[in-house]
């Protein structure tokens, strides 16, 4: 019976039921006996039913109506709702007639082989398995061309075709013609003055193309980093002063002639305004002048970044005497007739805290107390901003992390307490390399290096090294432990054997060394060490007698090194400090017949000229002092310079001085000091690949004892140079150009290049 009477219904709806819009008035106040739904097939009746407000037995309301089919187009099931209506026996009966959307059953991509399917895909807002609006299907081909279009892709061509495949389901394809990316030629500061210009333009993320786009990606359109770079805009104004500044949405205009984009950004620079008083109230700490930890003074201009850099300086400050939750307000009070922003700074201390619980989360590999070792607070402790700011940085340096997250959250079981969360991201800590060098006159030398940092994730080092050129061959296991026997020590072991053949002597060595460290404080660290060598020298040529001697030497010695290190990274530093002593004595004592004292000094220093740009500058200088030798040259802990390690313009160990042999021909035979010197600035070429270049210049030159120093760098050797360094998809690459600078000798190349390749794991 209930079958016979939907049948009736489907058929007699077209021919007797009248449209609600036209017979809503005469329906008010009328009982609702009977709701039915049909043409629904994939969304059940309970399930439509439980959607609406109106229900059978009640008076029929207008606007409940109405509501329940606003409610119902919103879950996006239903294409189309018709509401039909009858009367029978004064009573009324309700049909909800339902056209629902297709079911996504297959969604296909087709021409994208530049951009992944997950890229389209996650920006899509169609999903397979799912009910899938007309609207969205209408939106979905115009979405995908937009996308493209963002990243640069200004030719692109896209197609749709949707396909029935059974009853409430469609497939939908997409073909795309993604064409070539396109460039961005030009860009545009409008309303910017001139005193700016170049200064803006190095802070932008965006680039124009130049000759090695193809390869690098630099100048690739990009939306995105467009919209990042109208922030950079605004804060480099807010950093100079212009409180008022105003950078219009970029614009993006597409040049035919020049097949490329010209980026333009409109910009309203405002009055520059001077700091005019800095004031401090509230909850001030008797003991601290806090204008001590601020930079930002009166009478300079305006700068938000340096003002913000204060803001944290005080709640260290604060956090130091353990007010976890500080809080700094800053209130301005800006007179545009001075044209002076006058700050007061309100200082509300809050309650004191302590640390409660230190967790740890993200490592899957590193072991917890790698990570907790490196925390300077301590549970229980009185909290210290300067304390989590130190932690921070020190896992940081560790080289073992993507990121690092430190989050200070009141304790819920004890007032006054702070638990304290530590978040990583690990990366890869092992390192597979393959080395090499060449110049136009200097067979290729080839090396093959495995290394982990993060032993079986305990933060021990083991490594090996095997190095094999047309001269020489290398090799060098060693390990390395930061935290001996889960002390404050550190310990470190290698093994080497090394063989060259030089033009007029052969060399090998062999031996290895062991240290013992400790950190002494913060940044400071101090260690002894001791070194065991066999020497061998023969296969001299009969010139070369003259000068050298055929002779087995041994050294075993021991050495004491201080080493102060403030750098943020070990492995890729952008800040910092790092400077080393160390002096180093072999004698009879310790079982020698190779008598010297060995006297050495690094210095290197770190810093951030902008974002992704870095300035080093290193300097380093030793000298030996031997005893004992019998008035005959030692060659094997005499100093060369050269290749890739310092004078990258000069071939491995040519810098040296020289003998001339009785034949007319010379020999290198090293120097007992030496001084070296370089500066490098890396700076980003591609943002999105992450290549970085580099320029240098390097400084540096060895002497005999009978030389006195030359602190004139313009008469040492020197070179300058630029390279690569790219964190490639399957692994670190590294490549140098250097130049020699000044007359070269006639065995001195034009050029040398060296080169590394490696992958991490």
């Amino acid at each position: 019976m209930r079958i016979y009477f939907n049948i009736l219904l489907v058929l007699f709806v077209f021919l007797s039921f009248n449209s609600l819009a036209n017979d809503a008035e005469q329906y008010k106040g009328m009982e609702i006996y009977k709701i039915e739904f049909f043409g629904n097939k994939v969304i059940q009746n309970d399930r439509i039913y439980n959607l609406m407000a109106v229900r059978e037995g009640e008076k029929f309301d207008d606007e409940i109506i109405k509501n329940d089919l606003r409610n119902l187009y919103k879950t996006e099931y239903f294409y189309k709702i018709d509401l039909l209506s009858e009367i029978v026996n004064d009573k009324l009966l309700l049909v909800f007639r339902f056209e629902e959307n297709p079911i996504l059953s297959d969604l296909r991509l087709q021409g994208n082989d530049k951009l992944s399917d997950n890229d389209i895909l996650d920006v899509l807002p169609i999903q397979k398995g799912k009910l899938t609006s007309r609207d969205k299907l209408e939106m979905t081909k115009s979405i995908v061309k937009q996308f493209y279009l963002m990243k640069g892709f200004n030719k692109v061509q896209v197609e749709e075709k949707i396909t029935p495949v059974g009853q409430g389901s469609i497939q939908y394809e997409l073909d795309i013609v993604e064409g070539d990316r396109g460039y961005v030629k030009g860009i545009v500061l409008k309303g910017s003055g001139q005193q700016f210009y170049r200064d803006i333009l190095k802070r932008l993320e965006t680039k124009t193309k130049w000759v090695f786009s193809g390869i690098t990606g630099r100048g690739r359109l990009s939306e995105d980093i467009i919209n990042l770079d109208r922030s950079n805009i605004r804060s480099f104004y807010l950093d100079n002063g212009f409180v008022n500044v105003k950078v219009s949405k970029p614009r993006i205009d597409y040049i035919e002639s020049k097949d490329g984009y010209l980026v333009v950004f409109d910009v309203e620079e405002g009055d520059r305004y001077k700091v005019g008083t800095i004031t401090f109230a509230g909850d001030l700490l008797d003991d601290k002048d806090l204008s001590d930890y601020t930079t930002l003074d009166e009478s300079i201009y305006f700068n938000l970044s340096k003002m913000q850099q204060d803001i944290e300086n005080l709640t260290i400050v604060y956090g130091d005497e353990s007010y976890a939750f500080a809080n700094i307000d800053p209130i301005f009070n800006q007179d545009d007739d001075l044209k002076q922003i006058s700050i007061k700074y309100n200082m509300e201390k809050g309650e004191k805290y302590k640390v409660n619980k230190i967790s740890i989360f993200g490592n899957t590999r590193t072991r917890d107390k790698v990570i907790r070792r490196e925390i300077k607070i301590k549970e229980q402790d009185p909290y210290s901003g300067t304390k989590i700011k130190a932690s921070k940085r020190f896992i940081n340096r560790r080289g073992f992390f993507e990121s690092v997250d430190i989050k200070e959250i009141p304790s819920k079981d004890k007032p006054n307490y702070l638990d304290v969360e530590v978040t990583v991201e690990e990366k890869p800590t092992g390192y597979f390399s393959i080395q090499g060098g060449y110049s136009s006159v200097e067979a290729l030398l080839l090396g093959v290096q495995i290394q982990e940092n993060n032993l079986w994730g305990y933060g021990k080092q083991l490594g090996a090294s095997v190095t094999v050129g047309t001269v020489s061959q290398n090799f060098l296991i060693d390990y390395g432990d930061p935290y001996f026997l889960d002390t404050s020590y550190q310990f470190k072991m290698s093994l080497f054997r090394r063989q060259y053949e030089y033009i007029d002597y052969d060399r090998e060595r062999w031996g290895g060394t062991l240290m013992f460290g400790k950190e002494l404080n913060t940044w400071t660290f101090a260690d002894i060490k001791y070194r065991y060598e066999n020497i061998k020298v023969d296969d001299l040529t009969t010139e070369a007698t003259e000068i050298f001697q055929e002779r087995n030497d041994k050294i075993s010695s021991v050495s004491f090194g201080m080493r102060y290190d403030t750098r943020d990274n070990f492995l890729d530093p952008t800040r910092g400090i790092s400077t080393s002593l160390s002096i180093e004595e072999s004698n009879s004592y310790f079982g020698a017949n190779l008598h010297f004292t060995e006297y050495t000094g690094k210095f290197s220093k770190y810093f951030q000229v902008t974002s992704g740009h870095t300035m080093a500058y290193s300097f380093e200088s030793a000298f030996i002092d031997f005893r004992n030798t019998e008035k005959r040259l030692i060659v094997s802990e005499r100093y060369y310079l050269g290749g890739p390690e310092n004078l990258r313009g000069y071939k491995f160990a040519r810098v040296s001085p020289r003998r001339t042999l009785s034949n007319g021909e010379f020999v290198r035979i090293g120097g007992n000091k030496y001084v070296y010197s370089t500066l490098e600035y890396l700076y980003p070429l591609a943002l999105e690949t992450g290549l970085k270049g580099i320029l240098f210049v390097d400084v540096g030159q060895v002497y005999e004892e009978t030389e006195v120093v030359d602190k004139n760098p313009w008469d040492m050797k020197k070179d300058i140079g630029f390279g690569f360094r790219w964190l490639s998809p399957v692994g670190p690459l590294k490549l140098d150009f250097g130049f020699p600078l000044g007359n070269r000798k006639s065995d001195e190349s034009k050029y040398e290049v060296q080169f590394s390749f490696g992958s991490v794991f």
